[in-house]
C-alpha cells in the first residue's frame, strides 16, 4: 500500500454519546480529511452491551459511509469506555513474551472479572519505575468482555466493512497528539489529555507518544446536564438544548446572563470535582516517575467545550490548558474554525493507527500500542491493538 496517495481506514469511535468517524489521507506536510461524521446525539445514548443496539449502531454507520465521501470499507473501531477495566502493575524488566505471559496469568482477576468470564485482555508498557533499589517497569493492563467485541466485529463485516483492529478510545486520543512529535527531544513532552464525554471522562498522561497513564472517571456529560435540571427544573431535552448552545462558538451570547450563570453554579462543583481528580492522577504520575512535569493540559471530547472550564483546570493544575485541536489545519471550512473537531479526536486517532505502524517501522521505534495477548481463551485476549479476523 502506497501511503502516500491512499485512503488509510475510517476511525470509528463508538461512544455512549452515539458515534463519531473520520477518515484521514496523508498529503505533503500532513493529513487531508476524506470525510467526517457524527451519529446521534447525547439525548439517545448508545449502547454496545445489547445485540439490538450494535446493529442499529452499525446500520446507522454504514448508511453514512455509502451517503458520504468515505473511500473503501476498512476500518478500526474503539468501544465505550465503560466497557473497558484497566489496571497499572508492576514488573521486572522482560521481554514481550515474557511480559505477555506474566499479563495473562491472573490478568482477569486483577481486573475484577470472575474466572468463567470470556474476556479480550491487552497491555502496554508505561514506563520504568525505581522500587526502592529495584528498577522496575509499569504495565497498563486493559480487559473487556469478549462478547461486544465479538458482536461489533461481526456485524461490521455483515454489512460490508472490515475491521482491521479495535483498541482503547485513550490509545488513538494520545496517537493523534503526538503525531507531530518527531524529534527526539519531543520524546520526553508530558502531556495531560482530558477526554470528557457523555457518561464518562478518561484522563490520559502522555510521554511524547506513549500512554504512561490512563484512568476513566464517572462523570460526564449526563451528569452536568441532570445537575442543571435540577438547579433549573427543567426537563431533559430543555437542558441538553441550552447546554448545547452554551457549548457552541457564537451562541452563548444569546442566552440570557442571568440563566448562563445559573448554569455555570449548578454545574460548577462538578467541574471542581473533575479538576481535582485529574490532579490526583497528576500527583500519582509525577510521584511514580520521578518528577515528569506536563507542559500542557488539552480538553477533548464532547463535552469539553463548557464554558470556564479550561480556567478551572488551569487553576487546578498549574499548567497551561487550552481546548485540543486534533484536526487543527485538516478540516475544511467552518469546521476548522473554532474548536468544533475536539469531540473527533478518538475517531482521528483511530483513523491514524496504520500510519503510525508505517512511520514506527520507517525509524526503528519501538511501538507505544497495547499488545495483544497471545492466546483467545477465557480470562485474556486483547482490547488493546487487537487484530480483528
Amino acid at each position: 500500500m502506497h501511503l502516500q496517495s491512499s485512503a488509510m481506514p475510517i476511525g470509528i469511535d463508538f461512544g455512549a454519546s452515539g458515534v463519531k468517524m473520520v477518515q484521514l489521507r496523508p498529503v505533503k506536510g500532513g493529513f487531508a480529511a476524506v470525510d467526517f461524521a457524527r451519529i446521534a446525539s447525547p439525548t439517545t445514548p448508545t449502547d454496545l452491551s445489547s445485540p439490538e443496539g450494535i446493529v442499529r449502531l452499525v446500520a446507522a454507520v454504514r448508511r453514512r459511509i455509502e451517503g458520504g465521501r468515505f473511500v473503501g470499507r476498512r476500518c478500526v473501531v474503539s468501544l465505550d469506555d465503560r466497557l473497558l477495566r484497566v489496571r497499572s502493575v508492576r514488573h521486572p524488566r522482560m521481554t514481550d513474551e515474557e511480559t505477555d505471559r506474566a499479563v495473562r496469568l491472573d490478568a482477569g482477576a486483577r481486573l475484577g472479572f470472575s474466572e468463567h468470564e470470556a474476556l479480550e485482555v491487552g497491555w502496554l508498557r508505561a514506563g520504568e519505575v525505581r522500587q526502592g533499589d529495584e528498577l522496575r517497569e509499569e504495565v497498563l493492563i486493559v480487559g473487556c468482555p469478549r462478547g461486544p467485541v465479538e458482536m461489533l466485529v461481526m456485524e461490521l463485516a455483515r454489512c460490508g466493512l472490515r475491521a482491521e483492529a479495535v483498541e482503547p478510545g485513550f490509545q488513538a486520543c494520545a496517537r493523534v497528539f503526538g503525531r507531530t512529535l518527531r524529534r527526539a527531544e519531543d520524546q520526553s513532552l508530558v502531556r495531560v489529555l482530558i477526554d470528557i464525554g457523555w457518561r464518562s471522562t478518561g484522563v490520559i498522561i502522555t510521554r511524547g507518544r506513549s500512554v504512561g497513564f490512563f484512568k476513566p472517571l464517572e462523570m460526564g456529560g449526563a451528569v452536568l446536564n441532570e445537575a442543571v435540571g435540577q438547579r433549573l427544573g427543567l426537563d431533559a431535552s430543555a437542558v441538553a438544548d441550552l447546554r448545547r448552545q452554551r457549548m457552541t462558538e457564537g451562541s452563548a451570547s444569546t442566552i440570557d446572563r442571568k440563566v448562563d450563570r445559573a448554569v455555570f453554579e449548578a454545574v460548577r462543583p462538578l467541574l471542581g470535582e473533575l479538576a481535582r481528580e485529574v490532579a490526583l492522577c497528576l500527583r500519582y504520575y509525577g510521584v511514580t516517575f520521578r518528577g515528569a512535569r506536563p507542559e500542557e493540559c488539552l480538553l477533548v471530547g464532547g463535552e469539553s467545550r463548557e464554558p470556564r472550564l479550561t480556567e478551572l483546570v488551569a487553576d487546578e493544575l498549574r499548567v497551561t490548558t487550552n481546548l485540543g485541536r486534533p484536526l487543527h489545519g485538516v478540516l475544511p471550512g467552518d469546521e476548522a474554525s473554532g474548536a468544533r473537531d475536539a469531540d473527533l479526536a478518538v475517531a482521528a486517532g483511530l483513523g491514524l493507527r496504520e500510519w503510525e505502524q508505517a512511520d514506527n517501522k520507517r525509524v526503528g521505534r519501538r511501538p507505544g500500542e497495547a499488545r495483544r495477548s497471545a492466546e483467545g481463551t477465557p480470562g485474556q485476549g486483547a482490547p488493546g491493538g487487537k487484530e480483528a479476523a
